[in-house]
């Protein structure tokens, strides 16, 4: 375990730390990770960070993607919701996407990927007959979607697959067939090079 500063650490909690920590070595370079790679980051065993492992995932702030091996999992997501609530964030975003409603004369949408679905946290609307209205809290399956689409673009190939490893995507109506994934795939390889 890492060590701590003297007296003013004395009331840490040891197996809390670590959980916070494990949560702290995802970034964007660094999406999955293993158990290992836990352990090692704390200088510590697997095995004493079993069960910590095992409450994170219970709790949904981790979710297995393949054995002994873990992405963030949606709990984080709706955690820092609210803490960006907190902080007014539609307030920033609001200014910019009425400003793009206003020149291109349809309603605007701000959503964020949870899980395999796209979250609707404002709209801009657009006062035409024929606007896309979709309410704020919304959520659409992201491969069903235009803007659960774009956000899945962020996904390299095998974050996509696990993703949906397990998901049947046939039953839901078209446009939202299976193959949907693989323009995804084609998506994600020339949003890094578009200008």
């Amino acid at each position: 375990m890492a060590k701590h500063s003297s007296k003013e650490n004395d009331y840490t909690v040891p197996a809390l730390y670590r959980g916070l920590r494990i949560l702290e070595l995802f970034d964007s370079q660094h999406r999955v990770l293993t158990t290992q790679e836990f352990a090692d980051a704390l200088d510590v065993t697997t095995a004493s960070i079993y069960r910590i492992v095992s409450t994170l995932t219970e709790m949904h702030y981790l979710e297995k993607v393949a054995k002994n091996t873990y992405q963030l999992g949606p709990q984080v997501i709706s955690q820092g919701f609210s803490y960006l609530a907190s902080r007014d964030i539609v307030d920033i975003v609001m200014p910019h996407l009425n400003n793009l409603r206003n020149q291109v004369s349809m309603s605007c949408h701000l959503s964020v990927r949870e899980g395999r679905e796209a979250v609707y946290i404002y709209r801009s609307f657009a006062s035409q007959r024929l606007s896309v209205n979709i309410p704020v809290g919304t959520r659409i399956a992201c491969h069903s979607c235009a803007m659960g689409r774009v956000l899945l673009t962020a996904l390299d190939e095998a974050e996509l697959d696990a993703l949906y490893q397990h998901v049947r995507l046939d039953g839901y109506p078209a446009p939202a067939p299976a193959p949907c994934l693989n323009s995804n795939r084609r998506l994600s390889r020339i949003a890094p090079t578009a200008g």
